[in-house]
C-alpha cells in the first residue's frame, strides 16, 4: 500500500504545508549556492522546503535580478499558495506605504503583461504576510506581472 508523501508531494496537500508561510525571503548571498538557499528557506519556518525550490530558469532569474537591482528584496512564493513565482519589494523608500511591490510569474519567452488568473489568487495572503512582517504597509502599491525572464529583467531594471 502506498502512502502519501508527508509534505504533500504527488498531489496530496498535507496540513503542515498549509501552515508554511506563503513567502520566504531569498537574500543575495543565499542565491549563490543551492545548499545555502535550502538552509535559508528552512530557517524561515517553511515546513515543506520543497514547495519553495526553484527551477533552473527561476534561479537564473533570481540571480540576475539580485545582481541588477540591489534595491529589491526577493521573496520566493510557496508553489501551492497561488501567489506567482516571486514577490519583489522595492526597498528604496523608508516609508512602508511607498514601497512598490511586484508579484511576478516567470513564463518562458513571453512579453511582460499584467498578471491575472489562477497563479495570482493567493496574492492577498502574500501581501498580508509582508504587512505582518512590517516590510510594506497595507495600501502600498502592488503590481502583478507575467512575462519571460529577459523581458521581466528589462522591465524591472
Amino acid at each position: 500500500m502506498s502512502r502519501p508523501h508527508p509534505c504533500g508531494a504527488f498531489g496530496v496537500v498535507a496540513p503542515v504545508c498549509l501552515m508554511s508561510p506563503a513567502l520566504v525571503r531569498l537574500p543575495r548571498r543565499a542565491l549563490g549556492r543551492r545548499d545555502w538557499l535550502l538552509a535559508t528557506i528552512e530557517r524561515q519556518g517553511a515546513s515543506c522546503a520543497w514547495a519553495f525550490q526553484l527551477a533552473p530558469d527561476e534561479l537564473q532569474f533570481a540571480r540576475a535580478l539580485a545582481a541588477r537591482s540591489t534595491n529589491l528584496w526577493i521573496f520566493r512564493s510557496h508553489q501551492q499558495a497561488a501567489c506567482a513565482d516571486f514577490v519583489l519589494v522595492d526597498m528604496s523608500s523608508g516609508v512602508l506605504d511607498r514601497r512598490r511591490t511586484f508579484v511576478v510569474e516567470v513564463k518562458l519567452g513571453r512579453p511582460v503583461r499584467r498578471g491575472v488568473g489562477r497563479q495570482f489568487m493567493g496574492v492577498p495572503r502574500a501581501v498580508g504576510e509582508l504587512v505582518g512582517k512590517r516590510v510594506i504597509e497595507r495600501g502600498a502599491p502592488v503590481r502583478q506581472l507575467l512575462g519571460g525572464r529577459s523581458a521581466l529583467l528589462t522591465w524591472l531594471s
